[in-house]
């Protein structure tokens, strides 16, 4: 299994192949490492948050289990005030570069 030190690495490593390298000056709580809606739709699918660059809110994937009354996966958007909402990318989201993973 994979520690979070190894992952990170990972994604800074696929994040520099698909964004030419560019970073960004790193506060705590994210990586600062772009990258595109697909990067970060692995990211969330592996069990890590996701968010663009200037969001407070990040998006992560829910896994239903057997007390769940939805069956199938599905992605929403976690707000700061930890109130969760479903979640759907816009275009804009979608061709966006500046998606970073939230430690």
């Amino acid at each position: 299994m994979s520690t979070t030190q190894e992952i990170l690495k990972e994604m800074h490593e696929h994040a520099d192949k698909m964004m030419g390298g560019y970073t960004d000056p790193a506060p705590a709580q994210s990586t600062r490492q772009f990258a595109n809606f697909s990067t970060a739709l692995d990211w969330i699918k592996m069990g890590m948050k996701a968010r663009r660059a200037g969001w407070l809110a990040y998006i992560e994937v829910q896994r239903p289990d057997a007390l769940s009354k939805m069956t199938c996966m599905y992605v929403y958007l976690n707000m700061p005030e930890n109130e969760r909402i479903p979640w759907t990318p816009t275009q804009a989201d979608l061709f966006a570069n500046d998606w970073e993973a939230v430690i």
